[in-house]
């Protein structure tokens, strides 16, 4: 789960607007009055390593502090479990930024730096804050040697202990905290009444284009993380939602259809390259596609059906690319095995 949350997070707090309403929610006041929020811009570098993408995320603000020279750069971490490398993490991530945002290499002269960690995992976090506490006996080290390490803290923003319903300043910041909440719950209905809620909210914002935006990310986070969730709920609740979104989950539907059938066309040509014959590439490549057909529908059907016996996919298999074309076009309207044993015949 940790790199579709990692996802979700970027694609939400990449909007300005969402950090701002962060911010502007969780931040003392007296630091609040402070900040020029017209002018919050997202910083496009990444301070991770690329051979590490896959285990870190970070996202990097700059904001001027009024009346002073500069900016503050804000640092968002995000963490779906507890992490006792965080501080070096951190650290190593402050160096970059003050390195790569100066004129020169080692610049005289730095900005200050916010460190923000957002965590929403199941389990408590009790990594210390302080950089000190990591070191062995800090307490009991001479002055002398205290004063010449690297001491610094960061700001814990658990999500477990925000209630979303009482976050007004952002729509998009008050959908992310109620999701990201709901899909750690071991019951499904939680996540499809935190969707519920949230398809309302969408119906609020001025933005009919962000509003999209997100739901697309919203729809693909959920799917890639809650595999006990039936299809079918998830429809069900967004007939209660605009034309434009009910358009929008048919068209992420058949994007998922398309991209099992590439992957099968793939395998299949490369099959029939292996065969070393024209014929076997071609026919490879109508078999991969065909079996990728039959596995995305197989997919989709057990998560609307999670007690989907293994013998409808034996039944899947059998059918031609006409026939599970059919299916998959009546996909939605199936609310009962039943009623795709016809199309099984």
């Amino acid at each position: 789960m940790e790199n579709g949350s990692d996802l979700f997070f970027k694609h939400t707090f990449q909007h300005p607007e969402v950090t701002k309403g962060f911010l502007q929610t969780f931040l003392p006041p007296d630091l609040i009055s402070t900040l020029d929020f017209p002018r919050l811009q997202v910083e496009k570098d990444s301070f991770v390593d690329p051979n590490l993408q896959e285990y870190y995320s970070d996202l990097l603000y700059s904001i001027p502090i009024s009346g002073e020279p500069g900016f503050l750069y804000i640092l968002f971490e995000h963490k779906s479990s507890p992490e006792k490398g965080i501080h070096l993490q951190l650290l190593r991530y402050m160096l970059e930024i003050w390195a790569k945002k100066g004129k020169k290499r080692y610049p005289a002269h730095v900005f200050p730096i916010l460190p923000l960690v957002v965590y929403h995992g199941k389990a408590s976090w009790n990594i210390p804050r302080d950089f000190s506490q990591v070191f062995t006996a800090f307490d009991t080290l001479h002055p002398y040697v205290q004063q010449a390490q690297p001491v610094f803290s960061y700001h814990l923003f658990d999500l477990k202990k925000v209630d979303p319903e009482e976050i007004r300043q952002s729509i998009l910041l008050r959908i992310f905290v109620r999701m990201v909440r709901a899909l750690f719950s071991k019951a499904p209905s939680e996540t499809v009444d935190a969707y519920a809620r949230s398809l309302q909210d969408l119906e609020e914002m001025d933005s009919e284009t962000l509003a999209n935006e997100f739901f697309r990310t919203l729809i693909r986070y959920i799917i890639g993380v809650r595999d006990d969730l039936q299809f079918q709920e998830i429809w069900e609740v967004t007939q209660s939602a605009s034309a434009e979104r009910r358009d929008v989950l048919m068209t992420i539907e058949q994007q998922l259809i398309q991209q099992g059938e590439a992957r099968g066309e793939a395998k299949g040509e490369a099959r029939g390259e292996a065969r070393g014959k024209l014929e076997g590439k071609r026919e490879g490549k109508l078999e991969g596609k065909l079996e990728g057909k039959v596995e995305i529908l197989w997919n989709m059907f057990r998560l609307k059906f999670p007690s989907i016996s293994d013998t409808y996919k034996k039944k899947l298999q059998a059918l031609d690319t006409a026939q599970l074309d059919l299916i998959s076009l009546a996909f939605l309207k199936i609310s009962k095995l039943e009623e795709l044993d016809p199309f099984l015949k």
